[in-house]
């Protein structure tokens, strides 16, 4: 999802900063967006190390001049029954917190804070899921993560709304994509699709259209929306 959010805005004009682990995957990325005539910058970063985020948004406005928009797409998510749960699983748990909670909230922190400081506003978007919404058996963690990123995007769209920086959430439904690809192709997986709306599962590109309304310079009156993009699923 991240790489086709990147692909998409800088279609549209945008210099484009991607961050990732893998230095060789932001590279094919960085070429396929400058081969097509784009401005982007590869950034490796680990979200769950918090000091290297004001280092790494140093380096991307040293090269790309000042951040208007944030998108904290990162995500980890494991099938674990909190009956099951040991010691053992802490470590996931903390794992899945850092990554889908831990590393947004500090890395909107940095980027707020330059915002708030320059006084020209901005647009941040958080990318949770549609089990923010609605419960699902087995990711107890990864709900009650992704259930804290929306809220906490709630707060700071009040907190922040005085110095018009926007700040919104899209809880996206099942997605075929890098973390549930292995799964979408399994026998569990056909099952999955049997109970969804309309036994379908989405592609990245089906986020498009809300990320563009949500993100671009025109979009200056809403602000702590949470919104399902998800085939139906919240409302089944």
């Amino acid at each position: 999802m991240g790489r086709r959010i990147a692909v998409l805005l800088a279609q549209r004009g945008a210099a484009v900063a991607v961050a990732a682990r893998s230095a060789d995957r932001l590279k094919n990325l960085v070429d396929e967006i400058t081969s097509a005539g784009g401005k982007a910058l590869a950034v490796r970063l680990d979200v769950r190390n918090v000091a290297a985020f004001g280092p790494a948004v140093d380096g991307v406005e040293s090269a790309l001049g000042p951040i208007s928009i944030l998108i904290n797409n990162a995500g980890l998510a494991r099938f674990e029954r909190a009956a099951q749960a040991t010691a053992g699983t802490v470590e996931h748990y903390n794992e899945m917190f850092n990554v889908n909670l831990r590393g947004p909230y500090f890395l909107t922190a940095e980027v707020g804070r330059r915002m708030i400081e320059r006084k020209r506003g901005g647009q941040i978007l958080n990318i949770s899921s549609a089990s923010a919404l609605k419960p699902m058996p087995g990711y107890a963690a990864y709900c009650a993560s992704k259930a804290a990123l929306n809220h906490f995007t709630r707060v700071l769209a009040l907190e922040w709304a005085a110095h018009q920086i926007n700040l919104n959430v899209i809880c996206p439904g099942h997605i075929l994509s890098e973390m549930t690809r292995e799964f979408v192709g399994t026998d569990a997986g056909a099952r999955l699709r049997e109970t969804l709306p309309r036994k379908r599962v989405g592609t990245p590109e089906d986020l498009d259209c809300m990320v563009l309304a949500l993100v671009s310079p025109a979009n200056r009156f809403t602000t702590g929306a949470t919104i399902a993009v998800d085939d139906g699923i919240a409302v089944s």
